[in-house]
């Protein structure tokens, strides 16, 4: 049982240091957002050291962790420490296998003997609900969760290369996505496909970073049958899924409008 939020290990042999939490988006537009206003605000070069090093780590209830802001009011980036445990990391990761493991800064313990692994922008409780994931604290997990932030786990997943540890969740969470039900049947309705909008591009990230053959060949579907142009996305699809439909689009329409 964990002690507190942030402790994922009570023997803990690393911290893993989130920068800037909860600066990256779901949506482009509000990251974009984010990032201006950010940009704007001009660290205090009369701010104190101790100011300047202070870290979010007394965070003790959900709440504060989604409404953290990735910067202070100095202008200074905002920090999150989690005690965590490198063997659990290494196991569920190749990532952080990598990191902890190899010739790089993360490597080496700092003067209190801890591991540091930093990394920035994740989204707080995403990076709370994977860490309680690969740290065997599987009651904290939420049985339910909405679709920005399934989004925001799968951006992790993708990163660190960690759908194993990750998939058996999926498996509820995805019961809550509202229409996923729709595209995860194999009798799936073509005829009363809904315009592929902002929704349907993130269950179609959603179905391919959880390998959901299904949902992903119905939204794909649905993407061809209802989009007349090219698909642009920030979310991490490859480029080649996202040219495919566009060449099978233009196909489509060359057919449709032989002239």
């Amino acid at each position: 049982m964990k002690k507190s939020l942030l402790e994922l290990d009570p023997d803990a042999d690393a911290l893993l240091i989130l920068q800037s939490p909860n600066l990256q988006q779901v949506h482009a537009a509000k990251e974009a957002d984010l990032r201006d206003t950010t940009d704007k605000a001009e660290p205090k070069p009369n701010a104190s050291a101790a100011k300047g090093k202070k870290k979010s780590k007394t965070l003790t209830d959900l709440k504060k962790i989604k409404s953290l802001q990735p910067y202070r009011e100095d202008g200074s980036r905002n920090e999150v420490e989690f005690w965590v445990s490198t063997k659990h990391l290494c196991i569920a990761s190749p990532v952080f296998r990598k990191m902890i493991q190899g010739n790089f800064q993360e490597s080496q313990p700092n003067e209190n003997g801890l591991f540091e692994i930093r990394t920035s922008d994740w989204n707080t409780r995403a990076l709370l609900v994977l860490l309680d994931i690969i740290h065997g604290h599987h009651r904290q997990v939420p049985r339910d969760l909405d679709l920005d932030t399934i989004v925001q786990i799968g951006f992790l997943v993708d990163y660190c290369d960690c759908l194993e540890v990750v998939e058996i969740f999926f498996e509820r969470w995805q019961a809550h996505i509202s229409d996923w039900r729709k595209y995860s049947w194999n009798l799936f309705d073509k005829g009363s496909v809904d315009p592929f909008s902002e929704s349907q591009l993130l269950m179609l990230f959603v179905a391919f970073t959880f390998r959901h053959e299904v949902a992903f060949k119905n939204l794909t579907v649905s993407a061809i049958l209802t989009t007349s142009g090219h698909i642009e996305t920030h979310l991490p699809i490859p480029s080649q899924i996202l040219g495919m439909y566009t060449c099978l689009i233009y196909h489509m329409d060359k057919v449709a409008n032989p002239g």
